[in-house]
């Protein structure tokens, strides 16, 4: 791990410890003792969660056929672990809610990191993947170490951001010519520091450079690819000013059939739409 990464995050008072609902189901998941009920009470306990995991539920991600009124009724019809998922998307969210950064609209910012993470989930869909919202968060995290570094690098972050919209430089190049690391090595040791799972840690570090994850090389591909993707439909930015370059190895693996292309984007899209409920704002 970059020393400079981890120097940045421990700087960072706002992320000092992950959000406490989190944590709080994390223990309750890995207790088995604790049911449905247990999950929901935890998840009861904050209202504006409540609220916006209700509104997500009962949207077209989803696409239940009835409503659903309560959140027990939502860990019974999600799953625990993917309302867990769904929980952790909000909370990250709201920790990072109404810090002011010059450089990157941070609706902007949010549409892209969701759009990544309904285009991984979409893909994992395809692939019938198990627990494809561990994908969509997977997605949504990628670029948090950008937060990170908006925020500690002054007038280096602008002289990284001139570099690369002048030279055309990839912006994690940049970022790691000028600053001694790059979002994804900041993202690695945030998710590192807040003890998250593997494959959340793997495809933050190496969304840029998939070829470089040993243990979660699949979810790394599959979010370097919705990250191309998403850059490419310009569904929101991060501070990207072009589309990044796409490892054949990590399209490969992936496996998404052309043909299956446009109906997997129609899809992420309606997802999206849904999916910025997380935020509170319209999409167009």
């Amino acid at each position: 791990m970059s020393q400079r990464a981890h120097a940045l995050v421990q700087g960072h008072s706002t992320v000092a410890s992950p959000p406490v609902v989190y944590q709080k189901l994390m223990e309750a998941i890995n207790d088995v003792h604790t049911g449905p009920v247990g999950i929901a009470r935890i998840i009861d306990s904050d209202p504006g969660l409540t609220a916006r995991l209700l509104r997500v539920v009962n949207s077209s991600f989803f696409g239940f056929p009835r409503r659903i009124q309560t959140v027990q009724h939502a860990v019974r019809a999600v799953g625990s672990v993917q309302i867990t998922d769904l929980a952790l998307a909000t909370s990250v969210i709201s920790l990072f809610d109404g810090i002011p950064y010059e450089w990157v609209d941070m609706t902007s910012f949010w549409r892209h990191s969701l759009a990544v993470g309904v285009i991984s989930r979409s893909i994992a869909l395809r692939r019938g993947e198990r627990n494809v919202e561990e994908f969509f968060v997977s997605g949504l995290l990628h670029d948090i170490g950008r937060i990170i570094l908006l925020s500690h690098a002054g007038q280096d972050g602008i002289r990284t951001m001139e570099a690369h919209k002048r030279n055309g430089v990839p912006l994690h190049e940049a970022e790691h010519d000028l600053l001694g690391c790059d979002h994804g090595q900041v993202g690695e040791a945030l998710l590192t520091r807040w003890n998250f799972p593997g494959e959340y840690v793997e495809a933050a570090a190496y969304h840029h450079r998939p070829h470089l994850a040993t243990n979660f090389p699949t979810h790394a591909a599959t979010v370097h690819v919705a990250d191309i993707m998403a850059h490419g439909m310009a569904w929101g930015t991060s501070g990207q000013t072009n589309v990044p370059p796409l490892s054949t190895e990590a399209w490969e693996l992936v496996q998404i059939e052309p043909d299956g292309i446009p109906p997997m984007v129609r899809h992420a899209h309606e997802q999206l739409v849904a999916a910025m409920e997380l935020v509170s704002t319209p999409v167009e």
